[in-house]
């Protein structure tokens, strides 16, 4: 859907500080002052950053600047996303921002949730936000606590600390004779989401439940990548792409958003080296931090991550239904049709029949 005409909402509230009245914004078409001057407050946030803004536009999502400002002056913001469907519209935010529970920041977007007939709120806090989730009106369908694994490139004694089996398979794949490329290729992307399919595959082998679709992983690959807010990390031996991470990057920080390795790579350590390899990278450009993303605790990717230094920080995560029940149940129905058709249809007798 594109963006409506230029609009701006504020509403007027005393947080209960002494530094003034604050007030909620809402901004659509984002103002490149504003858009810097989030940014500016979360330097290391890739989700905070006009590329990655544009390039949700580009999926087709709606883009919003919400936060609070006190007189000329942002506080907090991030950037919310709405997906309109026919029976729902959806608004997601990737990136709460850190403010308290009381702050005007929660009644401002309920207002505005409420204004733009959102049905369903979303509500994480990846990039590192460090932000605690209020209750907010409506029925509470999710709530989680989860592990983001962080790791600070800036200390100096970083490369001295990986652990003995780390350094054994950098030093195989350097064996190898591998080297690591970067490239926003669109041909790069496709090779990515293969090396990711095989990735998965291998860890269903081993009895996990992995979820994947590679056409969807595919455009928001090359969407991210067009769009400036990532960049292939990829190892290449005999020819072949072993190796591949995507990274999204920020001023002084970046995200390991995706990654996928060959039975190939596997064998001869390009996991071990692309993130060595991206971590130097990163380190050399002044980078103040890498989140790696999710991660179950104890899981051996938790280990494997934690031998790079990362370490676990704690966020949450929310879904709202923030209509009547009546409206859920519909818009439930119209979600289950969307992604399971030929389930719902069989049954309700109508599978296999064209309509």
């Amino acid at each position: 859907m594109p963006d409506q005409s230029p609009t701006f909402e504020k509403y007027s509230a005393v947080n209960g500080h002494d530094k003034g009245p604050t007030e909620f914004l809402a901004e659509n078409p984002v103002s490149p002052e504003l858009a810097t001057a989030m940014m500016k407050l979360a330097p290391a946030n890739h989700f905070c950053t006009k590329s990655y803004a544009e390039a949700m536009r580009a999926d087709g999502r709606q883009i919003w600047l919400l936060g609070s400002k006190r007189g000329e002056q942002l506080v907090a913001g991030c950037y919310g996303f709405i997906r309109s469907r026919p029976l729902y519209r959806v608004l997601l935010i990737q990136s709460v921002p850190d403010v308290a529970c009381d702050d005007v920041f929660w009644d401002g977007l309920t207002r505005f949730c409420s204004g733009h007939q959102i049905h369903r709120l979303e509500l994480n806090g990846l990039g590192w936000s460090g932000a605690r989730i209020p209750p907010l009106p409506g029925k509470l369908e999710r709530y989680e606590q989860y592990d983001e694994y962080v790791l600070d490139l800036g200390d100096p004694e970083w490369e001295q600390k990986l652990p003995r089996n780390h350094r054994r398979n950098i030093k195989r794949a350097m064996r190898a004779g591998v080297t690591l490329q970067r490239t926003t290729s669109p041909d790069a992307c496709l090779e990515h989401v293969g090396l990711m399919a095989a990735s998965r595959e291998r860890r269903r082998k081993r009895g996990e439940a992995i979820n994947g679709n590679r056409e969807r992983e595919l455009t928001y690959s090359i969407l991210l990548v067009e769009k400036g807010a990532g960049e292939l990390f990829q190892v290449v031996g005999g020819g072949k792409v072993l190796s591949s991470g995507l990274v999204l990057r920020a001023a002084e920080g970046a995200w390991f958003e995706s990654s996928g390795h060959s039975p190939e790579g596997m064998k001869c350590g390009t996991a071990h080296f692309l993130w060595y390899s991206i971590i130097r990278q990163l380190r050399e450009e002044r980078k103040r931090v890498l989140n790696t993303g999710e991660t179950e605790p104890h899981s051996g990717l938790s280990r494997f991550k934690a031998g790079f230094g990362a370490r676990p920080v704690s966020a949450e995560r929310a879904t709202f239904y923030i209509c009547s029940e009546l409206r859920k149940r519909a818009t439930d129905a119209a979600r289950a049709l969307r992604h399971f058709p030929s389930a719902i249809l069989g049954r309700i007798g109508l599978g296999g029949r064209p309509f």
